[in-house]
């Protein structure tokens, strides 16, 4: 240990200064200095104890304890927070998000209820389209009673399919979660261990009003919510690391590690000053999933194994991610140095992730208020002139949802038209993720032969419910030039990406858009 000076110590005095060295050996290393502390018991002995430093090696200012433990990871910062450990007095307000997973048969012309076991329903929706995705206030006065209510009063809640018209008719959900904003405080709790439910419910032929589903609730599953919600998993992560004027730890192999899976990513460093490229990390071998919730990177580190040269020792990154890792070269906590079991060394920095505050969202329109679409018809003749041209969002074919966009086609024409989210959503927005697929379709007016029809471009202009200044457009459609005709497989039908909704105004890669786009903080992220 470089610069150690053990002065005029006895043995018992320096074994003292080790109370977290294990004395179930008589020989005890620590770093490169060996001490017989087999039976020592501080004051008992006045015998000298002798020390050797068998190598010496530059820190490069890097404050390095000795460490023997198997596993670098440490304790978590802090432990698992419910409503009860918050001391959350009660409930001020009560929201409820009921989705439909979007498959073609998955609407219903059922009334679908909710209830809380042992208190009155609210209803939720009357005939949900396939993809129906909405919060619901909840009315706690009518249900309970009462303006405020406490977490004990809610131990189970039920989903009930009433009849409107059709005697069998089955739904298919996505899931439910609950919100709940703690009284007298800025916390809200949220329960989504029945988000991802994708279940098909269905009430008996002969009942008119029935329960269909039922879902435990304890105070272990609440949890804090935040403004992440709107990417609660993510199925493509990349990593780019910063390396410093320094010139420190280029020849060490550096890993990056998530506790708690076995696999790590192989982190490479370039020559390049700065941040490094992105570095495709592979979800799949290491965490066993192809989607993967944020609540299951909690806690990450870095391994860096130190080479035999003994002046080439130090950190060679300094900064990671985009707000939360900074300055990982002066972390709170002294880097240790540790053996693995091919007895080489290795240095371990690890920091904690909370899934609710590290997190930065690049694009933080989560739904829209506001929905266009654009249609070009080509000019070409032989084009059908005499239809009508209607759009449809909704994947079922059973009377889906639509709305006209023009009731006597030309040629040549654009058509713009703003859809009317109440009608075809069945809310006042909807949300990005909703938008999975658009079917574009003809009407004869009379009997006749079905004629053809060409599209040049569908776009699509969505304004962010939560900020006005905000307008994406959907571009991926902009060069169809394709001939269709009538309705079901006849008709125009496409998929819309989540990922290819850009601020309006800018491609990706344009400075312009990109600043407008992201919140910039140490690494924006635009190229992502």
């Amino acid at each position: 240990m470089k610069g150690l000076a053990l002065g005029n110590f006895t043995r018992d005095q320096i074994c003292a200064l080790f109370p977290d060295v294990s004395h179930e050996s008589d020989i005890t290393s620590v770093s490169s200095i060996f001490l017989d502390c087999g039976d020592s018991t501080p004051g008992e002995s006045d015998e000298d104890c002798t020390a050797e430093d068998d190598a010496s090696f530059d820190e490069d200012d890097t404050k390095l304890e000795v460490s023997l433990n198997d596993s670098p990871w440490s304790a978590p910062s802090e432990g698992h927070r419910s409503p009860h450990t918050d001391h959350c007095a009660g409930i001020s307000e009560l929201k409820l998000e009921f989705r439909l997973d979007g498959r073609r048969s998955s609407g219903t012309r059922d009334a679908v209820y909710f209830s809380f076991s042992g208190f009155p329903s609210q209803l939720v929706v009357t005939s949900p389209w396939a993809g129906f995705h909405d919060w619901i206030t909840l009315d706690t006065l009518k249900m309970f009673k009462k303006k405020t209510i406490v977490f004990e009063n809610l131990k189970q809640m039920l989903l009930w399919s009433k009849r409107i018209d059709e005697k069998s008719d089955g739904w298919g959900i996505e899931g439910v979660r609950l919100r709940a904003k703690c009284s007298g405080s800025q916390t809200t709790w949220q329960l989504d261990r029945y988000s991802d439910m994708r279940a098909w419910l269905q009430r008996p032929k002969d009942w008119n009003r029935t329960v269909v589903w039922r879902g435990e609730i304890g105070p272990h599953m609440w949890r804090v919510h935040s403004e992440m919600e709107s990417c609660s998993t993510f199925k493509k992560l990349e990593l780019s690391v910063f390396r410093g004027p320094q010139n420190v730890g280029m020849s060490d192999e550096l890993e990056l590690h998530f506790e708690g899976q076995g696999k790590h990513h192989r982190v490479a460093i370039t020559g390049q000053l700065g941040f490094q490229g992105w570095q495709k990390i592979d979800i799949a071998s290491i965490f066993k999933a192809r989607v993967v919730s944020l609540h299951d990177v909690s806690r990450i580190g870095f391994k860096q194994t130190q080479p035999d040269d003994g002046d080439n020792r130090g950190w060679a990154i300094s900064t990671l991610g985009l707000n939360k890792f900074k300055q990982i070269d002066k972390p709170s906590a002294p880097l240790k140095l540790y053996k693995s079991s091919d007895q080489r060394l290795y240095t371990f920095w690890q920091g904690d992730i909370n899934p609710s505050q590290d997190w930065v969202i690049l694009s933080d329109c989560k739904r829209y208020d506001q929905l266009k679409v654009k249609l070009g018809v080509s000019g070409t003749p032989g084009s059908n002139t005499a239809d009508s041209l209607s759009i449809s969002f909704d994947p079922g074919t059973d009377r889906p949802r639509e709305q006209l966009l023009t009731s006597h086609l030309e040629l040549d024409t654009w058509y713009t038209v703003t859809i009317n989210l109440q009608k075809m959503f069945q809310t006042k927005y909807v949300y990005v993720d909703d938008l999975r697929l658009f079917k574009v379709f003809s009407r004869s007016t009379e009997w006749r032969h079905r004629e053809e029809w060409k599209v040049t471009s569908v776009f699509f202009e969505g304004r962010c419910a939560d900020d006005h200044s905000k307008v994406f457009e959907n571009l991926q459609w902009q060069d169809i030039e394709s001939w269709f005709n009538g309705q079901g497989p006849y008709a125009l039908k496409r998929d819309i990406s989540p990922s290819k909704w850009h601020l309006k105004g800018g491609r990706k890669g344009q400075k312009k858009a990109a600043t407008q786009f992201v919140q910039h903080f140490t690494h924006d992220g635009s190229e992502f």
